[in-house]
């Protein structure tokens, strides 16, 4: 028809170049008017043919964009209500990357959908048969875009709260691995055997048991964690106290252990301690005894009683000092429960026997020496 009608325009070209005098003037006149006002009335329907047409094509258009819309939304809501949430921790970090993926799809895909809805609301809002199946459209897709939504978002939280129960289910393994080994390492029976290796035994004991005292921060950082997980109300719950539970007798135990691991340490340390200060007492007590034992008066009376003199007083003020330090040391650790307490008596008994014989040997040495003095001096007088 526009071909048609550019037909027309060419005619009345030819009409205006016709001489006015011409008697077909007119004729043609009158007919070109007519064929003007035929092709004007057949425009006009066809316009509003054409404006049913894309309006019939726009309902079928949106009703198929509807209809893959609803499908694009079906495919991916089984992924959404999924009640899969895994069962470790890198089980629970795959459907999160899942879920998080489909969020984005979600994002991305949003502004599409917002325009096939809006586009289906507006045919929806026309009173017509076609209108109502894509208002049934519609209402169906939107329904299923929020449903769609509102999942995504739910199954974020739950996998989140199940991520913090994973790892706190691996803390808690981590925690109670340490600590067994550090249980291990307690009940270890070695003692040393002798007074350096014990007391290297006993620096590293002390060094370790600041990094068990220390670990206790980590055992808290724990604590809280179960705390949080508790008062979110998750499924686990119980499950999760009675590991909490279980950890936190395991780090108390551990701690009992560390103690008389110390305890085993330090008592032999002061055993190997007591043991050696007994020794060089008791050799020093027999390098006194050959002195006061010694059968000699001498010649020289006063040189002999005054070394004599000088003699008792320094065994008698240093002997008894180290002799009551020993019977301390030993009454101390027989108080505090050691284990080799019966041992240890017998070292104060034989101490304190050598200490009593070297002091009767003393007292012995000058009653001779004051036997000799009356004869030296009686020699002298005569």
């Amino acid at each position: 028809m526009e071909e048609w009608y550019k037909e027309v325009g060419q005619l009345q070209v030819q009409a205006a170049s016709i001489p006015q005098q011409t008697p077909v003037k007119e004729t043609v006149a009158e007919r070109q008017t007519a064929v003007e006002t035929r092709m004007l009335r057949l425009i006009e329907p066809l316009k509003e043919r054409r404006r049913i047409l894309l309006a019939s094509k726009e309902v079928h258009q949106v009703g198929r964009d509807l209809e893959d819309e609803i499908l694009w939304v079906q495919e991916r809501l089984p992924l959404a209500t999924s009640h899969e949430h895994g069962s470790t921790l890198q089980a629970v970090q795959q459907l999160m990357k899942k879920n998080q993926s489909l969020q984005r799809e979600l994002q991305s895909h949003r502004s599409r959908m917002e325009e096939v809805l809006e586009r289906a609301g507006i045919i929806a809002s026309i009173r017509s048969p076609e209108a109502d199946c894509i208002r049934a459209g519609h209402d169906q897709l939107a329904q299923l875009w929020a449903l769609l939504w509102t999942e995504t978002e739910r199954r974020q939280l739950l996998l989140d709260t199940m991520y913090q129960v994973q790892q706190y289910y691996l803390d808690t393994a981590e925690v109670e691995a340490w600590l067994s080994e550090q249980e291990l390492h307690m009940m270890n029976e070695e003692k040393g055997k002798d007074e350096p290796s014990t007391l290297q035994l006993l620096k590293k004991h002390l060094v370790l048991e600041q990094t068990i005292e220390d670990y206790a921060e980590t055992i808290g950082l724990l604590s809280q964690q179960c705390r949080q997980l508790l008062e979110m109300g998750h499924p686990d719950s119980e499950q999760i106290s009675k590991r909490q539970s279980q950890i936190d007798r395991l780090y108390v135990s551990l701690k009992d252990l560390v103690e008389e691991r110390k305890s085993r340490l330090e008592q032999q340390y002061w055993l190997y301690q007591l043991n050696r200060e007994v020794d060089e007492l008791e050799q020093w007590i027999a390098q006194r005894e050959v002195v006061a034992s010694s059968p000699e008066l001498g010649q020289d009376f006063e040189h002999v009683t005054e070394k004599f003199t000088e003699f008792a007083s320094e065994t008698g003020s240093v002997g008894q000092e180290r002799v009551t330090a020993i019977n301390q040391m030993v009454d101390e650790l027989i108080d505090y429960g050691h284990s080799e307490a019966a041992t240890i008596a017998e070292w104060k008994d034989g101490v304190n026997e050598s200490w009593a014989d070297l002091l009767e040997l003393m007292e012995t040495r000058a009653q001779m020496l004051a036997a000799s003095h009356q004869l030296h001096k009686f020699f002298s007088d005569c």
